[in-house]
């Protein structure tokens, strides 16, 4: 075991039936995963020497990236950092925009998805007690923001997953989980784990959303050098292992992986119409 989930949760608490969830915004940092390289859109554009920038894909005019940070600041959450690896064009692409609400960390080496994490959330100061980790080269509505973060707390979760239960979607039915909201078992863990054989729950696929308990990233049993770390094939299977990975079931809402030349092309066709149509779901939510 990597890290003390006792001494974890007695850092966090158990849970406050007084917390509102007026005020789960503003204790969530969001943490957009954009240094990947975009090797499945290869055979459609031109790639550079660090590969494809998927966060600088443009929709409707603009770059994936600031459609993201457009949406989770006019949403309220107090911090957005964008994690875009070794793409520089991603930092100046932002130069005179950051500020106490927007910060773009570069890597001269990424150690993959959970490495750079662990690293940018170890150089933050003035921590909120949730990060929300997300991927720029996906389009999700989450039915209900503030139930996500409430069902986390309810829950004493060190980490709740979006799922989807969408048809034809990236590794579809991955996921397992309990009647208690439980996640029991992945196939995308890198060792695999025992897969269930009799049990009583749902299955469901990753959104490429999770939502981590600050204090266990920081505190992870990692450090930089030890080895490429990834969030869904190391973190995640850990923690089913111990218990501590719940499950947030988003349903049949809106959910693309533009990842792939087919659903990149899919989207362009339709660009305005789904990006709108996701402002306004999300706009039409907080009133």
């Amino acid at each position: 075991m990597k890290f003390g989930f006792d001494k974890l949760h007695k850092i966090t608490g158990e849970n406050s039936p007084e917390f509102k969830e007026s005020e789960l915004r503003k204790n969530t940092t969001v943490y957009i995963n954009a240094g990947g390289r975009g090797t499945r859109l290869n055979p459609v554009m031109n790639k550079t020497e660090k590969g494809i920038t998927k966060a600088l894909i443009e929709f409707d005019g603009e770059p994936m990236i600031q459609k993201h940070v457009n949406l989770l600041l006019r949403l309220g959450f107090p911090k957005v950092i964008v994690g875009a690896g070794d793409h520089t064009n991603v930092k100046n692409y932002f130069k005179g925009q950051e500020d106490e609400r927007l910060i773009v960390v570069n890597e001269n080496h990424q150690e993959d998805t959970g490495g750079d994490l662990i690293k940018a959330m170890r150089a933050m100061h003035n921590h909120t007690k949730n990060v929300l980790v997300e991927n720029v080269d996906t389009i999700l509505y989450i039915e209900n923001i503030d139930e996500l973060l409430a069902q986390h707390e309810r829950t004493n979760a060190v980490a709740t997953i979006v799922l989807t239960t969408r048809k034809n979607v990236p590794n579809e039915g991955a996921f397992y989980v309990d009647n208690n909201k439980k996640v029991i078992f992945t196939d995308e863990a890198r060792n695999k784990l025992n897969k269930p054989t009799n049990w009583s729950g749902f299955r469901a696929s990753s959104t490429g959303t999770i939502l981590f308990d600050s204090i266990f990233l920081k505190s992870y049993n990692w450090n930089s050098g030890d080895g490429r770390l990834s969030i869904y094939r190391d973190i995640v299977p850990e923690l089913i292992k111990n218990g501590a990975l719940y499950a947030y079931n988003n349903g049949n809402n809106m959910f693309v992986d533009i990842g792939t030349p087919e659903k990149y092309f899919q989207v362009k066709r339709r660009e305005k119409k789904l990006f709108d149509a996701l402002g306004n779901r999300y706009l039409n939510q907080d009133k």
